[in-house]
């Protein structure tokens, strides 16, 4: 199970990720950040990363609905999940977040949900 903490702008985060984003999408405006914590992903990840002779870490984007977005907080990123599959069924990451803007699915109020996924130094 995971909870959400919600970023303030002052905190370096903030300018982290919106400077990830400006890279690519300039005219980018970020309402909120909220970060993540999923307990059991953390500890399976810390089980299993010495298993890897040279992990490849890095900090990803992930576009969705808003929808899609809260069950992957409630219960993980699952491929089942995954109603586009240009490559076949799997979750896709991208490091840049244009590419996974293209498959953030606004509503209404023309929101759309990305995620960043980073595991913490």
């Amino acid at each position: 199970m995971s909870n959400t903490i919600h970023i303030e702008m002052s905190n370096p985060v903030w300018n982290e990720v919106s400077c990830m984003i400006s890279t690519t999408y300039k005219n980018s405006c970020i309402f909120w950040i909220q970060e993540v914590n999923n307990k059991s992903l953390e500890d399976l990840f810390e089980q299993n990363k010495n298993y890897i002779p040279f992990p490849n870490i890095k900090r990803l984007f992930h576009g969705t609905s808003e929808k899609i977005s809260n069950i992957i907080i409630d219960e993980d990123s699952k491929p089942s999940l995954n109603t586009v599959s240009a490559y076949g069924k799997g979750v896709y990451f991208s490091t840049r977040y244009l590419y996974s803007k293209m498959y953030c699915k606004a509503k209404n109020n023309d929101i759309a949900y990305l995620r960043l996924y980073y595991r913490k130094s």
